[in-house]
């Protein structure tokens, strides 16, 4: 077995000994996350998601959940500029989904979610 995918092997079953899954961790860090850039931005209408698979819901009236599929192309856009792979969806093209790889280090998801915000502010603003 090649040396990263021993050490991956381990990490994720030391993990699971902890009782705190890698997915169950970071899903929590990630919805944190975003939970605090829908505080700050009226753009973001809902984020929902299970474990590391979360989604973020693009609207421009909050109230109304209107789906707002333009600013959810854009930021879309930005995101893949900084480098940050993103996927639209939803039946109004308005949701950003988020599926990072079980073993992403906290470092990788935090700059991750920083790229995300800086071309959030940049699309909202």
């Amino acid at each position: 077995m090649p040396h990263l995918l021993r050490e991956i092997v381990v990490v994720f079953f030391v993990q699971l000994a902890n009782n705190s899954p890698p997915d169950e961790i970071h899903g929590r860090r990630g919805h944190a996350g975003l939970d605090t850039m829908a505080a700050k931005y009226p753009v973001i209408g809902d984020v929902r998601g299970r474990g590391l698979m979360q989604a973020v819901e693009l609207v421009s009236d909050r109230e109304a959940k209107t789906p707002d599929a333009a600013t959810t192309a854009a930021l879309n856009a930005a995101c893949h500029r900084a480098g940050l792979l993103t996927l639209t969806c939803g039946s109004f093209g308005n949701v950003m989904r988020f599926l990072p790889p079980l073993i992403i280090s906290e470092e990788l998801l935090d700059e991750g979610l920083t790229i995300f915000e800086s071309a959030l502010a940049e699309v909202a603003a």
